[in-house]
This record gives C-alpha cells, structure tokens and sequence, in this order.
C-alpha cells in the first residue's frame, strides 16, 4: 500500500508505505502498519506472531526486499514452520561474492546455493539485470 504525504525538507521525494498483512482468501486484513526500516525485521515477526499466523505451519510469506534483510529472519521463519520466498538486495553482506558478480556472467543464466532449509538463487537476466531470490519452499 502506498499513500503520498508531502514532507517539506524533501519536495522532490514523498510518500509512506504501509505493510499489511491480509489473508489471501477472504482478502480481510489482520494487521497494518507504518513501514520503518529500521526495525522492519522485528516488527514484522512480531506482528505475525500477533496475528496467530505461527499457529497454522502450512503458511507461507511472500516478500519483496523486506523479509529477506538478515538471516536471523530466514531461519526464524523456517524453525517456526513458515516457508519464505522473497528478493535480495545485492549490497547484502551475507550473500556469497559469487551471488553478486556480474561482469564475467552471460545474460540467461542462474546459479543456485543452498545453506540448510534455505536456497539463494542468482539470476542474470537478458538486460543485464541481477535478480537475487531467497526461498526455504524448494
């Protein structure tokens, strides 16, 4: 979700996101928030575990650059039954440097590594773009 707030120090950048947790089938929400960065990792396992979602072990978090910020978070989710599936940035820490290199990569290709329940994948698409995914579902 996304709503635009104009902030006066920043005339050129605005707006806030907000994270949502939402059942996939009924489309109710279960919680919302404010998006900080600073805190994301522990506010978002804690407000699943509000939710009741650790409860049911079949669940599974889809995420896009939030989830996926420290491994802490990966294997918590996965001792706690849940399956993870979300993208990477590239200026991780944790990730391999072979995960990150694209100079001698040709386009169309995808490298695999695994550590435990979790797979980190590495692809380098036709226009020359990195997409790193980390999934503990395959």
């Amino acid at each position: 979700m996304w709503a635009k707030v104009f902030i006066k120090s920043k005339p050129g950048r605005y707006g806030i996101k907000f994270w949502i947790c939402a059942d996939y089938e009924t489309g109710m929400t279960l919680n919302l928030q404010m998006y900080l960065v600073c805190v994301v990792v522990r506010r978002t396992i804690k407000a699943l575990e509000w939710s009741g979602i650790w409860c049911y072990p079949c669940y599974a978090v889809v995420t896009s650059l939030l989830l996926c910020v420290t491994s802490f978070s990966v294997h918590y989710l996965a001792s706690c039954g849940c399956q993870l599936l979300g993208t990477m940035r590239i200026n991780r820490k944790e990730l391999p440097d072979k995960a990150k290199t694209i100079k001698k990569r040709t386009p169309d290709t995808t490298i695999f590594f695994s550590k435990g329940k979790c797979k980190l994948i590495s692809y380098f698409n036709e226009k020359k773009k990195l997409v790193l995914v980390l999934s503990t579902c395959h």
